[in-house]
């Protein structure tokens, strides 16, 4: 029996990162804008320079919506590389779970489902899926 090459998982998989992204991308444009809220968050969490984080969230933002664009696509590098961008959001979530802990346990589950449907198309057995012409 042939795999659905359109399966709801990685759909909704693909919704997932490309949610994720989209918030990572939002939060480091908050980040980079000057606002006395995250000013103060930048304080909370480790003196950090809140700006260069946002930057760098920013970045990675969009590279995860490139990505999901590609898992929606059933790109195999991007199933692969999908389920390492979600480890790396749910380990950087967990150092701010005490600062914002709604946002962070949201981000936890939603990118445990993620790797969830990603690491169950990856376990699927292959065959060539015939591309239109």
């Amino acid at each position: 029996m042939t795999p659905n090459p359109r399966s709801t998982g990685v759909t909704l998989a693909a919704l997932g990162a490309g949610m994720i992204g989209l918030w990572n991308v939002l939060t480091g444009i908050a980040a980079v804008s000057s606002d006395p809220a995250t000013e103060r968050l930048g304080e909370v969490l480790f003196e950090i320079d809140i700006q260069v984080w946002g930057y760098v969230w920013l970045v990675i933002g969009l590279i995860q919506m490139v990505v999901a664009y590609f898992v929606f696509q059933r790109e195999p590098w991007a199933v692969s590389v999908g389920i390492g961008w979600a480890a790396v959001n749910v380990t950087m979530a967990v150092f701010i779970v005490f600062v914002a802990p709604i946002y962070a346990l949201t981000v936890v589950a939603v990118n445990m489902a993620v790797i969830h449907a990603l690491a169950y198309e990856i376990s699927l057995p292959r065959e060539p899926i015939p591309r239109g012409r």
